[in-house]
C-alpha cells in the first residue's frame, strides 16, 4: 500500500521527498524517489520491529508490565517517529491502553493510544505537573517529560486509573462474520 510508505518517510527521515515523488514530472526521478520512500518505510518497519521486540523482552523478564489496567513502556533511543505506530501496536496486542516513552538526553517523548471510555487527555491532565508539556483527545495524545520523573508518572498513573476505573474499559473485538462450523 502506498500510504504507509508516505507515511514512513515523515517518521524516519525528511517528507520532502514524498513531496518532490508527487511533484516529479520525470519517471526517472519518480522511479527513484518511489525506491528511497519504500526503503525508508522497509527502515520503519525494522524500528518498529525491534521495538516490539525490546518490549515483549521487558514483559518476558516482568510480566507486571501487562498485567496493570494500563501499559507503559519506555526505552531509551527509540525513534519518536514510530513511538506511536508501538502504542498502535501494543494496544492491540495487549488490549489496553498504552503509553510509549521514548527517551534521548535526559528528556522522555511519549506517545499515547487507548480505547473508546479511557480519556488520555484526561489521565495526561491529572499526572500535569510531572509532564513539560502534553496533548491529546480521547483515544491518543503527546507528551514529554524528565526522564527522571517517568517512574513517578507511572505510578501516578496507575494510582488514577485504581482510583477512576476500577473496572477498565474493554478493548472491543470486531467481527465481520461468523463462521459456521
Amino acid at each position: 500500500s502506498v500510504c504507509p510508505r508516505i507515511n514512513a518517510a515523515g517518521r524516519v527521515a525528511d517528507a520532502q521527498r514524498v513531496v518532490r515523488l508527487l511533484m516529479t514530472d520525470s519517471a526517472e526521478e519518480a522511479s527513484r524517489l518511489a525506491e528511497e520512500v519504500n526503503s525508508l518505510n522497509d527502515k520503519r518497519r525494522g524500528m518498529e520491529s525491534e521495538i516490539l521486540s525490546q518490549v515483549q523482552a521487558a514483559v518476558e523478564a516482568d510480566p507486571s508490565i501487562a498485567a496493570q489496567r494500563i501499559m507503559i513502556v519506555s526505552g531509551e533511543g527509540w525513534n519518536h517517529g514510530v513511538v506511536g505506530l508501538l502504542c498502535s501496536r501494543l494496544l492491540e496486542k495487549y488490549g489496553k491502553p498504552v503509553f510509549a516513552i521514548s527517551v534521548e538526553n535526559g528528556v522522555g517523548r511519549g506517545s499515547a493510544r487507548s480505547i473508546d471510555g479511557f480519556p488520555v487527555h484526561k489521565m495526561l491532565a491529572h499526572c500535569g505537573d510531572l509532564l513539560i508539556k502534553y496533548g491529546g483527545h480521547p483515544k491518543a495524545g503527546g507528551f514529554s517529560l524528565e526522564a527522571g520523573n517517568i517512574e513517578a508518572f507511572r505510578q501516578r498513573a496507575y494510582e488514577y486509573c485504581a482510583s477512576f476505573y476500577p473496572k477498565m474499559p474493554v478493548y472491543p473485538v470486531e467481527v465481520d462474520m461468523v463462521a459456521q462450523p
